[in-house]
């Protein structure tokens, strides 16, 4: 006959050993985590006492520069540092300091670089989009591969600073596997994009067919500050059926051909995408609205909301003539067009 209190007292036995273990390997990861951090406090505590005492010296000194051991000059210590030191706006011995620790950290961000583990290749990141290095610009491409978003932000970063054709084609072939609001965070780096860069994104949307790839290039160009070589918009991004494509070509188009761009946007009200009817009214209202009061008024009966928001904003934007149109709305009418042009002039905005 079994017998069942044995049992339960070995089950008993063996949860409270497996209960034990458990607190016995969670004291002992939390101690090696102390030592682990206070380790890492100690290195970089003495890392930052050492720039601060180069930071005093003469510049003719700081060729001299070096850290009192090996183990200071590690990448993962001093790029956090560096990034402190940065938003002090220090002075030039700073700017000169700065670029011998990188000089001497560049070994270890090619060899991080290389590695399979995300990690490494983050820091590896990070180094290349503070300190880009020519030589390595193959390299950085390779990072874009990375499964992780930071990663292939920071080398996204990286080809923008260094501005090689190769690597900014690259670039914006990653950006355009992006969708939406991600796409808005992998986009953000372009933000800082000098003129060379520019050009290059301008070359590319000359050069691909891939309409992802095309819609980016439209949102890249508009970042830029100045207009820079404008590119034609051909009929078939603005008429085509991506909807993404339609919305980039139509806002560049405003910014570059003003002229053009006021007689095809009326047509695109009418637009079979509710999309394309809702973006032409804003863009029109900001290219010439009182000449387009009337339909902008035919808008207000659109059957999408977003299109007869943005038609009953406009109109309001526009002043008096706008605001008679939204208060002449007569819900014995156009129900949707009334309750529409009501929302927004009751609306603070």
């Amino acid at each position: 006959m079994v017998d069942v209190y044995k049992i339960i007292y070995f089950i008993v036995i063996i949860e409270l050993l497996v209960i034990g273990l458990i607190i016995l390997s969670t004291c002992i990861l939390r101690i090696f985590n102390m030592i682990k951090s206070k380790r890492r406090n100690t290195l970089v505590s003495v890392a930052k006492e050492t720039i601060d005492k180069q930071l005093q010296v003469d510049q003719s000194g700081l060729d001299q520069f070096s850290f009192p051991a090996k183990k200071y000059n590690n990448l993962k210590i001093l790029i956090p540092l560096i990034e402190q030191y940065d938003k002090q706006g220090l002075t030039e011995n700073w700017t000169f300091l700065k670029k011998t620790i990188l000089a001497g950290l560049l070994d270890q961000a090619r060899k991080l670089a290389s590695k399979k583990n995300w990690s490494e290749q983050f820091w590896a990141a990070r180094y290349y989009a503070m300190s880009p290095i020519a030589s390595d610009n193959e390299q950085i491409i390779k990072l874009l591969a990375s499964e992780i978003p930071l990663v292939q932000i920071s080398a996204i970063r990286s080809l923008i600073k260094l501005a090689t054709k190769e690597g900014v084609y690259a670039a914006v072939k990653r950006v355009a596997a992006e969708r939406r609001l991600n796409q808005t965070i992998y986009l953000a780096p372009f933000e800082q994009a000098n003129e060379k860069t520019m050009q290059y994104v301008a070359e590319y949307l000359l050069e691909d067919k891939e309409l992802f790839s095309r819609a980016v290039c439209y949102k890249i160009l508009l970042m830029a500050t100045t207009t820079g070589k404008v590119i034609e918009v051909p009929d078939t991004d603005i008429s085509g059926n991506n909807i993404e494509l339609r919305i980039a070509a139509m806002k560049y188009l405003v910014r570059t051909d003003k002229a053009r761009a006021a007689k095809i946007l009326p047509l695109l009200l009418s637009d079979e995408k509710w999309e394309v009817r809702a973006n032409a009214i804003i863009l029109l209202g900001e290219l010439d609205g009182k000449g387009n009061l009337e339909q902008f008024a035919k808008s207000l009966a659109d059957p999408q909301w977003w299109v007869r928001v943005n038609a009953a904003n406009t109109l309001k934007r526009l002043g008096e003539t706008g605001l008679k149109i939204l208060n002449a709305q007569d819900p014995t009418v156009d129900r949707f067009a009334y309750e529409t042009a009501q929302h927004v002039l009751k609306s603070p905005h």
